[in-house]
């Protein structure tokens, strides 16, 4: 009666890993918007609060919000990896992560390096910043501190990191198997006796 969905299971290419890690980035600014709107609309309530304040909070809601979901989802991606390794249906391939981290940050790239390099213009380069601020909009707060009078160009290449860092690390520890959470909550893997919580 109903008809059973035929999932892809032999596939796992880079560019659907950085598809993944690109839909987390993009996410990420409507989170941002909401939590802008929720932050400015406080003083309605009593609520004062600086615009420092504002700006700080949302930047430190976004940055853990992206590097949790992107750790979680490479942590899933090499998990199932490691299972169509073992089938034979894909090969192993360590830098997979890493190329997927950086292939969604392509944009961002692209015009930092437009940034560093002095052989453009003024307009050109007046322009890559905008969009290059448009692009890291949730982390614009730590960028702006480092680049006051937008001449520490390097800045915009630092949240490249973002993705990088828990793209790798939560790509290994899935394609290994061992989950974070398991070290936090037991003594050692297979031991029932559990860490005093309270």
């Amino acid at each position: 009666m109903f008809k059973r969905r035929v999932e892809h299971s032999g596939k796992s290419t880079v560019f659907q890993f950085a598809f993944k890690i690109f839909f987390l980035h993009i996410l990420n600014v409507p989170i941002m918007l909401v939590l802008t709107v929720l932050m400015i609309n406080l003083d309605s309530i009593g609520i004062q609060v600086s615009n420092n304040t504002i700006s700080a909070t949302i930047t430190l809601v976004c940055f853990l919000f992206y590097i949790l979901f992107t750790y979680i989802e490479s942590w899933r991606t090499g998990e199932r990896d490691h299972n169509l390794v073992l089938y034979n249906r894909i090969k192993y391939n360590r830098f997979k992560a890493l190329y997927a981290a950086l292939i969604s940050q392509i944009p961002g790239i692209l015009l930092s390096l437009v940034l560093l390099i002095p052989v453009f213009g003024e307009k050109i380069t007046a322009d890559a910043t905008r969009y290059a601020r448009y692009f890291y909009l949730n982390f614009n707060y730590p960028i702006i501190l480092l680049d006051d009078g937008y001449k520490v160009k390097f800045a915009y290449l630092i949240p490249v990191l973002f993705a990088v860092v828990p793209a790798v690390l939560g790509y290994f520890f899935g394609y290994k198997g061992k989950r974070i959470l398991d070290k936090l909550m037991f003594i050692k893997p297979g031991d029932e006796k559990r860490k005093n919580l309270r």
